[in-house]
């Protein structure tokens, strides 16, 4: 079996935003523009946190962030980010990701949403809460 080779690649070839958490963009440099991410966790474990406090310091960094939450309220998500601009003692007024409630988004809705916003507002990184709230249209549900 012959060994494969990947090339080395200039890194300002590549184009990455940084997580902002020093040991993982040290790990793997932050997430490649192009990739898909998935960040999961048992429940209650904090991935929910983990990642609303990504896009908000990224946001803050001034990239363009776009969240979309299956399960979260709008109480819950303005309580969640007030604590998360307390901590990092972020005016109110600084950068926000923009935030899309979708409970019932189905996997061609979400699909369309991102080319959207991909193709119009020039968008950075897109985060998708929960894979368990998307339902596959008519066909079936991935919950």
């Amino acid at each position: 079996m012959k060994p494969l080779f990947i090339p080395q690649i200039p890194t300002e070839a590549v184009s990455y935003v940084p997580t902002l958490f020093g040991n993982l963009d040290e790990a793997i440099r932050g997430f490649c523009k192009s990739n898909l991410i998935v960040v999961g966790g048992r429940p209650a474990m904090g991935v929910r946190s983990f990642v609303l406090t990504m896009a908000c310091r990224q946001a803050w960094q001034g990239h363009k962030v776009a969240c979309f939450f299956m399960s979260l309220t709008t109480n819950n998500l303005v309580e969640r980010t007030n604590h998360i601009y307390e901590y990092y003692k972020q005016p109110k007024t600084s950068a926000s990701p923009a935030f899309y409630l979708e409970p019932q988004l189905s996997i061609d809705s979400l699909h369309s949403e991102i080319e959207r916003l991909k193709n119009g507002a020039a968008v950075d990184i897109v985060y998708v809460e929960s894979l368990q709230g998307i339902g596959l249209g008519d066909r079936i549900s991935i919950r």
